[in-house]
């Protein structure tokens, strides 16, 4: 089996989605819809809770933080509380991108790392840039980050590190295709069993064309190849990781 551990289904057509069902089912495929805001993690949940081989994550990106305010929080709890198939919280985190105060993200982000501490949920972290800041948020939370996933990663192995001495995780994105040097370096040095992959789709482009979780099998043919390991070490190792960081059998 293999594992789109993040990806955006809210934001594609319902044709779209129910050919990408199909394939999951075709293909013996499994996928996270990641949420951003609050329409789509009900829309994440409403579609997660009624499809196999779908769960999602309860996400507030830091480009919504402009439209948080704390009765959002009640929902959340309570989609949570009532969910089949939610299995964190995420993506949540911080964007130096975004025209947003940075002091106004992290209020948010903080409030969101409580709700997962609540609900004994793991969380999927995003941050733009190399931002040194969320580790020192996270060390507030968390004596390791054994519950913390980094998704799309994208840092040197000098950042890698500072999540490895944690025994945090990291999810590898269709952005490894780009041969980038720094990424292709922390993949090749990031251990296996603290590894996921995941597509981004459909924001990470591949050739500027939109990708969907069906392009999940060309991470793992890189990521197979870079490691110098068979298809199906990887695959068993990546599900192995999956099962353990988000408590779930399959």
């Amino acid at each position: 089996m293999l594992i789109d551990s993040h990806c955006h289904l809210y934001t594609l057509s319902d044709k779209l989605r129910s050919a990408i069902f199909s394939g999951l089912i075709s293909n013996d495929l499994l996928i996270v819809d990641s949420s951003i805001d609050i329409v789509t993690a009900k829309a994440a949940c409403s579609f997660a809770d009624n499809n196999a081989n779908v769960y999602w994550q309860a996400g507030f990106h830091p480009f919504s933080v402009p439209k948080f305010t704390n009765d959002i929080m009640n929902i959340y709890s309570n989609l949570i509380d009532t969910s089949k198939s939610v299995i964190g919280v995420g993506e949540i985190g911080l964007d130096e991108t975004a025209d947003i105060d940075m002091r106004e993200q992290e209020r948010v982000l903080r409030t969101f790392i409580e709700l997962a501490k609540n609900k004994s949920l793991p969380i999927t972290i995003h941050n733009r840039y190399e931002n040194y800041r969320i580790l020192d948020i996270l060390n507030d939370y968390y004596d390791d980050y054994r519950s913390v996933v980094f998704h799309c990663f994208s840092h040197d192995t000098s950042f890698l590190n500072k999540i490895l001495e944690r025994n945090g995780t990291v999810s590898f994105s269709l952005n490894i295709l780009r041969n980038k040097k720094h990424i292709t370096e922390s993949l090749i040095l990031c251990p296996l069993e603290n590894i996921l992959l995941e597509t981004d789709s459909p924001y990470m482009r591949i050739d500027r064309t939109p990708s969907s979780p069906l392009d999940i099998i060309k991470v793992y043919d890189y990521v197979s190849a870079a490691k110098e390991i068979t298809p199906d070490i990887l695959a068993g190792t990546v599900l192995g990781n999956f099962k353990r960081i988000f408590r779930i059998g399959i």
